[in-house]
């Protein structure tokens, strides 16, 4: 008999109890005098079978902790450990702490790399039934290019981490998604990575690296990693039956100038501003005013309060909203009386922008007195120079990037 089974264990608790019933029940139906004792466990990961034996009859009798017809505990621990973020080292300490016995390295390996071949059949097939239906849409609009392939519009954008210590780093990984604009559904997703590490080892160690599965696709720079990735995504397009036609995302530059350049219908994609990211980068302006000490005068940047600086951004949005109905020009005109109105000066003020007019104190003279005027206008300059941009008005959804 086995003296005992130290520390905690994962049990699929109702297939368990039944199974220990049924077999209590068959065996003493054969041999009444019996008492059925663990003689020994044997774990496969997570996952352990138990084996009794009759005091009576010397019968074996084993027992799993879960169903072994549909195995499941293993790989949703690894399911679940890379669902946080976590790796094997992660697990491992985490099941420590419960006092569970862990899944071997090799194990969690294995598992990871079917996981993988699964996330990657199923994204494929996602993405071809999400370009499928923005196909049906487009076309249903009418929105085919003079090739008779249907031309969407598309949200785009790339992130990647850093961090900084003393000194700023950026990540060796980098990722950027590609979703469209009517079914808000995923149509691409890439990921650039700069290191491999049996590479490395091979490296620093100066022999051939072993056969592996290498994921070093990028040697550049990590800022250049999202424009290199939605560049793939823009080529790969017609692969789905699609173009994309139009681009919304946020204002780097660098993005368009290599869609236009080395993707083959790059030339006719039309830039769309996103709102989002435009005013998330003026009211990151207004705040830089506020902290300016040199540059700003006390009083001016007193009158830049908090709550001045997200009425700015949400009267400057409300006048964006409707830039497609009033011009490109009267727009400009409604942005710029934008300041005067949060201060309290509401003569030239739109009612269908205007929620101020609550204010019964008119600072205007002060803001003028003080320059606040100026420094505010520099940081809606960006936000004019790019209306004819932001005219349509789209948003990316943040919950998607």
């Amino acid at each position: 008999m086995k003296e005992s089974v130290p520390g905690y264990r994962i049990v699929q608790i109702d297939y368990f109890i039944n199974k220990m019933l049924s077999m209590q029940k068959e065996h003493t139906s054969i041999c009444t005098a019996s008492k059925l004792l663990l003689k020994s466990e044997k774990r496969v990961g997570l996952v352990s079978e138990y084996t009794f034996e009759c005091t009576s009859c010397v019968k074996l009798i084993t027992i799993s902790s879960e169903n072994p017809k549909a195995p499941k505990v293993n790989k949703a621990s690894v399911w679940g450990t890379l669902s946080t973020g976590g790796c094997y080292a992660h697990l491992q300490e985490f099941l420590s702490v419960l006092d569970i016995p862990s899944i071997s390295n090799r194990l969690y390996y294995k598992y990871q790399a079917q996981l993988s071949e699964n996330f990657e059949s199923i994204l494929a097939e996602d993405i071809q039934r999400a370009a499928q239906k923005e196909a049906e849409l487009a076309k249903q609009f009418n929105e085919v290019d003079p090739d008779g392939i249907p031309a969407i519009s598309v949200y785009a954008d790339g992130r990647w981490s850093k961090r900084s210590y003393g000194h700023s780093y950026n990540a060796l990984s980098g990722t950027a998604v590609i979703i469209g604009m009517r079914t808000k559904q995923v149509l691409y997703l890439g990921v650039k990575n700069k290191y491999c590490s049996i590479c490395a080892r091979a490296v620093n160690r100066n022999e051939p690296a072993k056969e592996h599965l290498c994921y070093k696709n990028h040697d550049g720079s990590a800022t250049t990693m999202e424009a290199d990735i939605l560049v793939d995504g823009f080529k790969q397009s017609e692969h789905n039956g699609l173009r994309y036609k139009r681009l919304i995302g946020d204002g780097d530059t660098n993005v368009m100038a290599k869609i236009r350049t080395m993707v083959p219908y790059g030339s006719t994609v039309e830039k769309v501003e996103c709102v989002n990211h435009c005013l998330k980068n003026f009211t990151k302006n207004l705040y830089a005013i506020k902290k300016n000490v040199k540059g700003v005068t006390l009083r001016a940047r007193q009158l830049l309060s908090p709550d001045k600086i997200k009425r700015l951004a949400h009267s400057t949005r409300k006048v964006l909203a409707l830039a497609a109905s009033i011009g490109n020009a009267r727009c400009r005109d409604l942005i710029s009386q934008v300041v005067y109105c949060v201060f309290g000066s509401h003569e030239n003020c739109v009612s269908e922008y205007c929620f101020n007019s609550d204010q019964k104190n008119n600072m205007q003279a002060e803001v003028l007195s003080t320059g606040l005027h100026h420094h505010i206008f520099a940081a809606l300059s960006s936000v004019m120079a790019k209306i004819p941009q932001l005219v349509p008005f789209e948003t990316m959804p943040q919950s998607y990037l």
